[in-house]
Formats: C-alpha cells, sequence, structure tokens
C-alpha cells in the first residue's frame, strides 16, 4: 500500500523558483533538464 513512492522529490518537482531565492533559478534550469532527460 505504498501509494506515495516519493513524496519529497515530487514536492520538490512541483515547487516553482521562489523569487525570494535567486539560488533556486539554477537549480530548477538544472532539475528542468534532468527531467527533459537533457
Amino acid at each position: 500500500a505504498n501509494a506515495e513512492p516519493a513524496p519529497e522529490p515530487v514536492a520538490v518537482v512541483l515547487t516553482p523558483p521562489d523569487p525570494n531565492r535567486p539560488k533556486r533559478a539554477g537549480w530548477w534550469s538544472r532539475t528542468k533538464a534532468a527531467l527533459s532527460g537533457e
């Protein structure tokens, strides 16, 4: 009954770049690239 295999990564992926955290922009770019398989 493992309905949530990885709640943490999913939440992180759904989290948009925080304007208060400029560093997150670069992190998000790398994440999107990784998710795209590039």
